[in-house]
């Protein structure tokens, strides 16, 4: 059997199309390969090229009509899975952004902090309760415990480096925003 039989019989009418997909598809996992990412290789053989080694094998062991029925199938299922993605990362950014996270937290302040009045603060989430420095100058005061309401990312993700917020003082308690 000849070379271009071969093909044709594996690959269809269309195998040097084929052939030229396989080889762009390849590019990317052999150059990782040769840098030493044997791991992500890995994963790009799989990603790029198990679908289409999945599309001759199949093509060729059950026919082009059963392969264009399942290729249906999976389009669907795959714009099932991008829609519920982009749900789920709504809901995460929402979450992240949007949804007030409510922390007992110590709160250090000086001088008089009036109802309405914005301060920007600094937010240590280290230690077991949450230390908010709200001062307007250094001092040594002792702290107040609030049940502050923290919008915007939640502080115990972030617990590596002090975060600024933006808080506002109302009547027995603060509500802070995260600065961008």
């Amino acid at each position: 059997m000849k070379l271009k039989d071969a093909l044709r019989e594996w690959l269809g009418d269309q195998w040097g199309k084929m052939l030229v997909l396989l080889v762009m598809l390849a590019v990317l996992p052999v150059s990782t390969l040769a840098i030493g990412e044997y791991g992500f290789t890995a994963i790009l053989f799989l990603v790029l090229l198990g679908p289409f080694l999945a599309y001759v094998l199949l093509r060729h062991y059950l026919g082009i009509a059963v392969v264009r029925k399942l290729l249906d199938i999976v389009g669907g299922l795959v714009g099932a899975l991008f829609i519920l993605c982009l749900v789920i990362a709504g809901v995460y950014s929402a979450f992240q952004n949007w949804y007030p996270h409510t922390s007992p937290t110590l709160v250090y302040t000086n001088g008089n902090w009036m109802d309405g009045e914005k301060r920007d603060c600094f937010l240590d989430a280290k230690a077991p309760q949450y230390s908010l420095d709200c001062t307007v100058k250094p001092a040594e005061a002792e702290p107040h415990r609030f049940d502050v309401t923290y919008t915007g990312a939640d502080p115990a993700d972030q617990k590596d480096k002090p975060q600024g917020w933006t808080c506002t003082r109302m009547a027995g308690s603060i509500s802070c925003k995260k600065e961008r």
